[in-house]
């Protein structure tokens, strides 16, 4: 067991051997979180950490410390950093049918938050689920998948274009013996 003496001097002769090797090193004015220490010494005690790789250990987690400490001195948090969905805030009505057929009635659709979220569906118990998008010179390409505990699941593929979008959704339930498949599709305008 290291005296608190002994860890002191451990620890400054670690900062003195990384110094001027990361961009942590200008900015950390000798001030380490607690739960770098932390880290170290439960790696330590499995025996995982050498001397050879205790280096690279503490350059880790302190360029992880930097990004953090970076985005809660601007105001930031991760989620707010990320590039926000192009579709979100809008809202599309139209008429939706089955493949093939005419329309049965009207659909909307609402883009929030990086989500899908269909009006007509959810009375069936479907709720929101993730949108993925593509952006291309023909427009907005999405896909999104929403699930039902009792209904099963719906995939989402469409392309918006200017204030409008097509999308062509199937909808997939597993029964005891037989699996339903059903095909979809939404043609609608954009909402104010």
């Amino acid at each position: 067991m290291l005296s608190d003496a002994q860890r002191k001097g451990r620890k400054q002769e670690l900062h003195e051997k990384i110094a001027g090797h990361t961009p942590y090193a200008v900015l950390r004015n000798n001030i380490d979180p607690p739960w770098i220490g932390l880290t170290l010494r439960k790696l330590a005690a499995t025996r995982r950490l050498t001397k050879g790789r205790e280096q690279i250990v503490i350059i880790f987690l302190k360029s992880r410390c930097m990004v953090w400490g970076l985005a809660a001195l601007l105001g930031l948090s991760l989620p707010a950093m990320a590039v926000a969905n192009p579709l979100d805030g809008r809202r599309y009505i139209g008429p939706t049918g089955e493949k093939g057929e005419e329309a049965y009635g009207d659909e909307e659709l609402t883009f929030y938050d990086g989500k899908l979220y269909s009006v007509d569906c959810a009375r069936w118990g479907f709720g929101e689920g993730i949108v993925t998008t593509r952006t291309a010179d023909d427009g907005i390409h999405f896909t999104a998948e929403t699930r039902s505990e009792k209904y099963g699941k719906i995939v989402w593929e469409g392309i918006v274009q200017g204030d409008r979008i097509e999308a062509v959704y199937t909808w997939r339930k597993q029964g005891w013996f037989v699996e339903t498949v059903r095909e979809y599709w939404f043609k609608g305008t954009r909402q104010p």
